[in-house]
């Protein structure tokens, strides 16, 4: 990396450490509920990926992608390496961070308030997947990333590929890993993601953001948290009564009565 490059960076970072205290330097809404706020994260891990990765680390940015149900799934970044994908989740968010690589919910504490979020880990899972059938690639070449940029601090121990900043982002993407994939199969799984990806256009943003909504009203599974299917039940002292029973029978037995 030459001399200009690294001054490129210190600049980029010192800009968004600076922006980061100015966010919370008075009464503000939850960083994680301000889609404005989620753009300039998602834009400064752009601009890190431009200037701090090396030719054979393409980034893509603001993947919008079909799903088979007919909904979309939106990725922040995607970098295409040698070393396999990387899907990034970005987080712009302040205050002490708390969480656990299994739960399904991680706390925001700002300003003494607490605010609860989807783990970002889980949500992540589900884009790798999405790409890794998508493209039909071994799930070992397509990596979860999560990326914390604003004025937040971690408190609790959580996997290596959850990264505070974008000094730890880019020494987690520079780590010495197994080239995997050859140089002249990279053009071609760009070109399969562009093929892939819906445009951004206000009509399918629009159609997103209503799947989003869509989905947090659908009944989830108890057990592993995927859809649920109503079902009616044959046997025993509840025959003949309709109920949701997890459409990942027989994997999962997870189920829930149907109120009325």
């Amino acid at each position: 990396m030459n001399t200009l490059t690294i001054i490129a960076i210190a600049l980029i970072l010192a800009i968004s450490a600076a922006f980061g205290l100015l966010a919370g330097a008075g009464k503000t809404k939850p960083a994680h509920r301000r889609k404005n706020k989620g753009n300039i994260g998602e834009s400064r891990i752009s601009i890190l990926n431009e200037i701090g990765l090396d030719e054979n680390h393409i980034g893509l940015d603001n993947i919008l992608i079909p799903l088979p149900d007919g909904g979309t799934t939106q990725i922040d970044h995607i970098v295409v390496s040698p070393y396999g994908l990387y899907i990034i989740e970005t987080k712009n968010m302040g205050g002490w961070i708390y969480g656990n690589e299994y739960d399904k919910q991680w706390t925001q504490v700002l300003y003494k308030q607490k605010y609860t979020f989807q783990n970002p880990l889980r949500q992540n899972y589900k884009h790798c997947q999405v790409i890794a059938s998508a493209l039909n690639l071994d799930n070992s070449l397509v990596h979860s990333v999560i990326v914390f940029i604003g004025d937040s601090e971690i408190k609790t121990p959580l996997p290596s590929n959850v990264c505070n900043g974008g000094t730890a982002y880019l020494n987690y993407i520079k780590q010495p890993r197994e080239a995997r994939i050859p140089l002249p199969e990279l053009p071609r799984l760009i070109a399969a993601i562009q093929k892939l990806r819906l445009e951004n256009s206000a009509e399918n943003c629009t159609r997103h953001i209503a799947y989003i909504e869509q989905i947090r009203n659908e009944p989830r599974c108890p057990r592993c948290g995927g859809k649920m299917e109503k079902r009616i039940a044959k046997n025993g002292p509840h025959a003949g009564k309709a109920f949701y029973g997890c459409s990942k029978y027989p994997r999962c037995h997870g189920t829930r009565p149907i109120e009325a």
